[in-house]
């Protein structure tokens, strides 16, 4: 969770409000006796609760700082750290170039022009911002991974479809209607300018049609039942749902990683192409890379993410969906950047915008999780 902080070289408490710490999920620990802080205004503050969290700061999300809180229960301030934070690190507070020292870490101050502070505290007080409790700050390198709409090519493994019945098929096209045929056209072009369709000639002939997607999008669909009727199914074992769900127990940091268009980075083999032929109000064309909507298509996809991951005990993946789970930051950094280094390594493109990483819950499978469970 990404809050603004007070640094008070004055005040002999860390602070931290009782909303915050709800709400970052922290174990909170009730004080035997009430402690009363004096603040410069005169005023008393109650402290009657304690709290042990962690501090990422926005410039240095790899380093984790341990701080014990007291909680003020009339704080108006999310976050103060004073002296046991600026002792414990051994902290300089540089404000003639506006930073912190910490041994050989620099952590900047905020510029903020509207920061207004009473006069005697203007050389003690200054806001930056930084990430408290369990929501991590993703490091800034997850933006090297980002496909920037390109969409990639894996060339360890291909789809391949082995008809029972040979016999060809032509079933009529589908009429398109004046108001999507625009983008359907619009649709097309990019599939071809992308390599992932060429015209065709095959006597193997399927209907299109397209679909508008709830940002106004079209997605191009192929009604392959008469293809799917003569294909020789797979029997690859798919995971069940529990198995992904039993092993997450003791993870506090999750992932989510979207492969950009992933069916459409793996090829089909150049024998099966003839049998994706579809035909539009445009003409015919046939995939080169893996539709949507051929039976055998999630056994590929299964295929390529266990052979890919299989071996890491902190990725869980049904069908399309890939999740990376660890019990700490530092490992979670680890298994994050070597989840995107193998996708990588095979030509995998991912969708950085679609991605959720470092985050303490996630949607998987239709289901929130957390540390809680």
């Amino acid at each position: 969770m990404c809050v603004e902080t007070l640094v008070d070289a004055g005040c002999t408490h860390n602070l931290i409000s009782m909303n915050l710490a709800q709400e970052s999920g922290l174990k909170i620990k009730v004080l035997k006796q009430p402690i009363n802080l004096e603040v410069a205004n005169g005023e008393t503050l109650k402290v009657t609760h304690q709290v042990e969290g962690r501090l990422i700061f926005e410039h240095l999300p790899s380093c984790t700082f341990p701080v014990l809180f007291s909680i003020a229960s009339q704080a108006t301030q999310q976050v103060l750290l004073g002296i046991p934070f600026l002792t414990k690190q051994k902290a300089i507070l540089d404000f003639k170039k506006g930073r912190i020292i910490i041994e050989d870490l620099i952590i900047p101050f905020r510029d903020d022009s509207n920061l207004h502070v009473s006069e005697p505290d203007k050389d003690i007080i200054r806001r930056y911002t930084c990430f408290m409790g369990r929501k991590e700050s993703p490091p800034k390198w997850i933006d090297e991974y980002d496909s920037k709409g390109q969409i990639g090519h894996i060339t360890i493994i291909t789809h391949s479809i082995i008809l029972t019945d040979k016999s060809p098929f032509k079933s009529p096209i589908y009429p398109t209607p004046v108001a999507v045929r625009e983008k359907v056209d619009l649709e097309l072009d990019i599939l071809l300018e992308q390599g992932i369709i060429r015209h065709s000639t095959s006597i193997y002939t399927s209907p299109a049609f397209g679909i508008l997607k709830p940002n106004g999008d079209i997605r191009l669909v192929v009604d392959y039942k008469r293809l799917n009727k003569q294909t020789a199914k797979e029997t690859y074992p798919f995971p069940t749902i529990q198995e992904q769900f039993s092993t997450l127990k003791g993870c506090k940091l999750f992932s989510v990683v979207d492969l950009n268009s992933g069916y459409y980075q793996i090829s089909v083999e150049e024998d099966s192409i003839p049998y994706t032929s579809f035909t539009t109000h445009r003409g015919q064309y046939e995939f080169l890379r893996m539709p949507f909507g051929l039976c055998n298509a999630p056994a590929t996809f299964c295929r390529l993410v266990d052979y890919l991951f299989k071996r890491l005990s902190f990725v869980h993946v049904f069908m399309d969906d890939i999740l990376i789970a660890s019990e700490s930051y530092e490992a979670h950094r680890k298994h994050v950047k070597e989840v995107l280094e193998i996708l990588k390594g095979v030509g995998a493109t991912i969708n950085t915008y679609k991605c959720h990483f470092f985050k303490d819950n996630v949607e998987f499978l239709g289901v929130r999780i957390s540390e809680r469970g």
